[in-house]
């Protein structure tokens, strides 16, 4: 099988198995990307996997935000990545980081990158070995190509709150932050205006795999919430990562008019001036 042929055992094409993984590594395509903290990463990670300098690949002058495309750009031909390059990332987060990782890479043109499916916790959880060996990758090739439609703004956030936007607004953080009694540091608690509430973490099952949810088992959870899996649709949280797991499920469920609006509660809920309920 190849490479960049859709594993036939994972139950999306955006997800491969452990196994996947397992029969392609060494491959010379494969950039098998993880999404762990680095001293996570320094303590055990799967053989050929190249660390990140932190899993939420935020930017230096403002920490709100996605890194800029430059400096991601630098940081993919560091990993190896190239124009052709078939991406995986996984990560020791529930899948949260790696989804970060996939929106990243979304973010800025390449498109296709997968997810393992339960990553770290699945490996170990069927006794795959480790290494702490750390690969050193030929320089990639890969060029930003700015799709800004995959990115919210704090404008754009303002503009979708407006009903004749017809956007769909995606809380996925947890139901004490959702109510506003859990500030998480901010200087004000609560939600957007109108926005719909289903905790991320109900997406990955429970067991030591920590895999996403069947497709069919995350459409009847979105429309238990009243959420609408087709619409156009903003994702939000604290930092802009449970969110891009949010939008990572939208588009294994064929929407592709979903975005994260990265900056979320970190910079919505620190100005003056944005609307906020606890009702």
């Amino acid at each position: 099988m190849a490479v960049d042929a859709p594993d036939p055992a994972a139950p999306h094409p955006l997800l491969v198995t452990t196994g996947w993984v397992a029969e392609h590594l060494g491959d010379p395509r494969l950039v098998l990307v993880d999404m762990a903290e680095p001293v996570a990463y320094e303590r055990a990670h799967i053989e050929g996997a190249v660390g990140v300098p932190h899993p939420w690949l935020k930017g230096q002058d403002d920490v709100n935000l996605v890194m800029p495309g430059p400096a991601f750009e630098a940081l993919a031909r560091r990993l190896g990545i190239s124009a052709d390059s078939v991406v995986v990332l996984y990560d020791d987060h529930l899948n949260r980081a790696a989804a970060r990782g996939w929106w990243v890479l979304e973010r800025y043109g390449f498109a296709g990158a997968r997810v393992l499916d339960g990553g770290l916790h699945a490996w170990i959880a069927e006794g795959r070995p480790l290494t702490q060996e750390v690969p050193r990758p030929a320089p990639g090739n890969f060029t930003v190509t700015d799709r800004p439609e995959a990115f919210c703004s704090l404008q754009d956030m303002r503009d979708a709150l407006h009903p004749a936007a017809g956007v769909q607004i995606w809380d996925v953080r947890s139901d004490d932050e959702f109510a506003g009694t859990a500030l998480r540091g901010n200087r004000r608690g609560g939600h957007l205006p109108g926005a719909k509430h289903l905790e991320w973490s109900r997406f990955v099952e429970e067991g030591p795999a920590h895999r996403l949810v069947p497709l069919s088992e995350m459409r009847r959870l979105l429309a238990e919430a009243g959420i609408n899996p087709e619409a156009v649709t903003v994702t939000y949280c604290q930092g802009g990562i449970r969110a891009a797991l949010a939008a990572f499920l939208f588009r294994m469920l064929g929407n592709r008019e979903v975005s994260v609006y990265d900056g979320s509660m970190a910079e919505w809920a620190n100005l003056e001036d944005t609307p906020l309920e606890t009702a």
